[in-house]
């Protein structure tokens, strides 16, 4: 039994491009006896947290990851329009899951241009070791060097990927990848000891659903379809409108023209033994390029927390639960209020610090008494039962004496 992972793979949130559901792809890698997969949308990792809860559900390993678009340099490439490339970045640890995040918001933001962006620079800033990249499909930087017949620029751009990202940078192979481009990339591995390893670029969740898939890819190319592609669309069908043609045939009649295509290769979930039939077939029976694919999923154990607390600290000298009791204490002894008052205190006090919002209390404290101090009115504080979180809530009915001696 072959072992193997995808590696390479998109969800809905590589919008018009691909159609599987984070769901749908832990699902099927599931049932295709794969420990685990990775998520790989196009220059976004919104889908992430959803992938993390489709995976916990049906027990498989989530791999965190962005099909990023890639320019050597983004100075240059503003002033030479040069294409954006891809490359495939995987997450090996919350440390390298938090640095795809700063790169993707930079990449949106500081480095848009037409595509969110990243290039050597920020990688040479960002990754250090937390991060396992693979060259890429055919709209690679590397790849793209190759089929221009430029095996210089190959061997330059590998060297310095290899520079940044040592031993875990990867060779891509796609069984739909041209002999020329395949074994050119094989070279290169060869050349600078690296592994490679293969995937399937999965756009749509099984094989049955190819023919909504290049509906989709029509979509993405036609936003917008005018009289005559209406008309011309509605000529062609007739020539395909017997009922043996299927969905794939009849956009390929009525669309002839699209420029990206999948109707002539497989990119879906497919399991271990599919993805091995179709390398087989065009000529690469190495399983090893298959089962590389386990090491680097070995390699990533990457997680997004969620149910943090993300309240701000109060003060950077102070430690919290000790200040606020110091507040609650003097108000009271001021006040000259009862045993019962203590009491009650000190069940409050233990609510808040087990559930630390000593912060939040604090922050309140400030900025009521700065209101207060500067003539600002303002109301009592008060439970609520629209608080959006149970915690507030439970919090606010029972930190009654909390609220009076300190607000």
């Amino acid at each position: 039994m072959i072992d193997f992972v995808h590696l390479h793979c998109h969800s809905e949130y590589s919008l018009l491009d691909g159609m599987s559901t984070p769901n749908e792809i832990a699902q099927i890698t599931s049932t295709n006896g794969q420990f685990a997969s990775a998520i790989t949308d196009h220059g976004t990792m919104g889908g992430v947290l959803k992938f993390q809860d489709a995976c916990r559900k049906n027990n498989v390993k989530p791999l965190f990851g962005i099909e990023a678009y890639f320019v050597p340099s983004i100075g240059q490439d503003e002033q030479t329009k040069y294409e954006r490339f891809h490359l495939i970045l995987l997450a090996k640890n919350n440390e390298g899951l938090n640095k795809l995040f700063k790169m993707s918001q930079l990449g949106w933001t500081k480095n848009f241009y037409y595509k969110p962006r990243i290039d050597f620079a920020l990688l040479e800033q960002m990754v250090r070791g937390d991060i396992v990249a693979l060259s890429g499909c055919m709209a690679s930087a590397i790849s793209k060097a190759i089929e221009a017949g430029n095996y210089a620029r190959a061997e330059e751009l590998s060297e310095r990927f290899i520079k940044i990202f040592g031993d875990d940078f990867y060779y891509e192979i796609q069984a739909w990848n041209s002999k020329n481009l395949n074994d050119n990339l094989i070279k290169l591995a060869n050349t600078y000891n690296k592994k490679v390893v293969a995937t399937a670029d999965c756009h749509f969740p099984t094989h049955s659903h190819r023919g909504a898939e290049e509906v989709l890819l029509m979509v993405s190319q036609y936003p917008s379809l005018s009289a005559a592609d209406i008309r011309i669309a509605q000529a062609n069908i007739t020539s395909v409108s017997d009922h043996k043609h299927d969905l794939v045939d009849k956009i390929n009649a009525m669309y002839p023209q699209r420029f990206l295509r999948f109707d002539e290769i497989n990119p879906y979930i497919a399991d271990a033994q599919t993805v091995h039939s179709w390398f087989r077939e065009v000529g690469y029976d190495n399983v090893l390029y298959l089962e590389n694919t386990m090491e680097i999923a070995e390699k990533c154990s990457a997680e997004v927390v969620t149910k943090r607390n993300l309240l701000p600290k109060y003060s950077k000298v102070l430690e919290s639960n000790n200040y606020l009791r110091e507040i609650a204490e003097f108000a009271i002894k001021n006040r000259s209020l009862g045993e019962q008052y203590k009491v009650r205190l000190e069940e409050e006090l233990s609510i808040i610090n087990n559930l630390g919002f000593s912060d939040y209390f604090l922050i309140v404290w400030d900025l009521v008494k700065w209101a207060d101090n500067n003539g600002i009115g303002r109301g009592p504080g008060r439970g609520s039962k629209e608080t959006t979180t149970q915690i507030l809530t439970l919090i606010l009915r029972t930190s009654a004496v909390v609220r009076s001696v300190i607000i």
